[in-house]
């Protein structure tokens, strides 16, 4: 894996922790600052309460093309699935279990970090 993967690869692991830890600030900086408002850090932390990280997926560069025109500023992009395990109900009402997460990570320029942008999940 070169540097780069391994480095959003490392944030994400971070961002996760934090949620599952309840450590909503600590999440927050790993969040593109003009997304920040989409995610509902509070409720995310509850709903990844003691999440376990069980395997990355998937992790690779994705393009520009085919995505908002949001995306068409950004240096770089990548997609990270995680498979995930939740010990606990959540707050709205998904039982425990194992689940899938999608993650974009972008980086604004050549020395800029990677931060999340999108997260999404599945059973």
């Amino acid at each position: 894996m070169n540097d780069e993967k391994e480095i959003a690869q490392q944030i994400t692991f971070y961002f996760l922790e934090s949620l599952s830890k309840g450590n909503v600030d600590s999440a927050a900086r790993f969040v593109l600052k003009s997304k920040q408002e989409n995610f509902s850090m509070t409720q995310m932390a509850e709903s990844f309460s003691g999440l376990q990280v069980l395997e990355v997926m998937k992790l690779s560069f994705d393009s520009t093309q085919g995505r908002p025109a949001y995306y068409q500023k950004f240096y770089k992009i990548i997609s990270v699935m995680v498979k995930i395990k939740i010990a606990t109900e959540d707050n709205i009402g998904n039982p425990a279990g194992e689940r899938i997460l999608f993650i974009t990570l972008v980086k604004a320029n050549p020395s800029s970090k990677w931060l999340v942008t999108e997260l999404g999940s599945g059973s």
